[in-house]
């Protein structure tokens, strides 16, 4: 089967890292195909996607959104044979869903799509162009229950809830050794309690209410430390909201990095302070590192983190609340650990072959 899997941009988001994972535990031999997105300075990733044996190819231009790339799209699909377009971001489905319709009917491929996003949380008239063509999809998939509720019931009610989760052996294998390593790369004591957060510099992550937070909980336990990973069109004005903050090296801003893992094993909590999330596959990872978590209760996340089992969840909106249990996990190491094996098991049973299986699997229903 020739799949192409479409996106947006190639950066480091959640969505983007399912298409490589889904690109490296594909069923060599009977699953090829590509990778196209629209974006082309979003191309953080293309080279691991590359390295999997999968081409990538930018249909946009060089600013923005090149309406070019739907006449790209249609002859991309022709040229490569495409059995199957699974696309995984709102804007590339409906033109994949538009473009595909010029296509004879023999040689049109399948329509796969995957909502990562909490509808609520899109552009209006992004919802509006998805809700009026996505009658046209023969198969739909959610990354969680609470994803899946958000749609509008017409397209909810034929989505398949599909949990993703990560390369375990590989993060686990990235965790190895680092927790020292990383620590004296970034000044960080053998006392002190990290708190990690991987999130992009977006609205809906609530940076701005991590920081006040940060500030709340230093200031009752001085040994915490916050480490934050992440790139974004907010990156200025979180920058200078720590700047004003006062906090200094005790919250570091590292921006994006390409192992993200290395230092996520350096920490001893993860924390999430999102107003609107689908399936946060940072936690997934966190799981997998054995690390407990406090976030918000919001979208997904409660399906991944467990409140009083594997981490603590708090009201969106708070940082009195994400404090508050940021300082109790801190000054207690045996809760720690307690919650963070029973959080590494969490992370087992969220299984990226499993979820990779279970796509490929609708692929040969509709191919068949």
């Amino acid at each position: 089967m020739q799949v192409l899997w479409l996106l947006k941009g190639l950066g480091p988001g959640g969505a983007e890292r399912v298409v490589l994972l889904s690109a490296r535990h594909r069923h060599r031999g009977e699953v090829e195909g590509v990778v196209a997105h629209l974006l082309a300075h979003k191309d953080h990733l293309s080279g691991a996607v590359e390295a999997e044996g999968v081409a990538v190819r930018c249909l946009g231009g060089r600013r923005g959104l090149d309406p070019r790339w739907l006449w790209r799209l249609r002859s991309l699909m022709v040229a490569s044979g495409t059995d199957v377009v699974h696309a995984h971001a709102p804007v590339p489905a409906v033109g994949a869903r538009l473009v595909a319709r010029t296509i004879r009917r023999s040689a049109r491929p399948a329509l796969v799509v995957t909502y990562h996003s909490l509808w609520s949380s899109r552009a209006r008239l992004t919802n509006l162009a998805d809700a009026a063509t996505a009658p046209l999809d023969d198969a739909r998939f959610a990354v969680s229950e609470a994803v899946r509720r958000s749609l509008p019931s017409a397209i909810g009610r034929r989505c398949e809830v599909v949990l993703h989760g990560v390369d375990a052996p590989e993060v686990r294998a990235a965790a190895v050794g680092a927790r020292d390593e990383v620590r004296a790369e970034l000044g960080i004591g053998p006392d002190e309690v990290v708190v990690v957060t991987a999130a992009n510099l977006r609205a809906p992550k609530a940076y701005p209410d991590l920081l006040a937070a940060a500030a709340l909980a230093i200031a009752r336990e001085p040994r915490l430390r916050f480490v934050t990973l992440g790139q974004g069109p907010l990156a200025e004005e979180i920058a200078a909201r720590h700047r004003r903050s006062g906090l200094g090296d005790r919250f570091l801003l590292l921006g994006y990095r390409d192992d993200a893992v290395r230092v996520a094993a350096a920490a001893d909590l993860a924390c999430l302070p999102s107003v609107a999330e689908g399936f946060p596959l940072a936690l997934v990872e966190a799981a997998v590192l054995g690390l407990p978590t406090v976030a918000t209760a919001v979208g997904g996340i409660p399906e991944v983190v467990a409140d009083g089992t594997t981490g603590v969840l708090v009201a969106p909106g708070d940082p009195e609340a994400l404090a508050d249990a940021l300082v109790a996990l801190a000054a207690d190491p045996d809760r720690r650990a307690t919650m963070g094996a029973a959080a590494a098991v969490r992370g087992q049973e969220l299984s990226i072959a499993a979820a990779v299986a279970r796509y490929e699997a609708r692929y040969r229903e509709l191919v068949a």
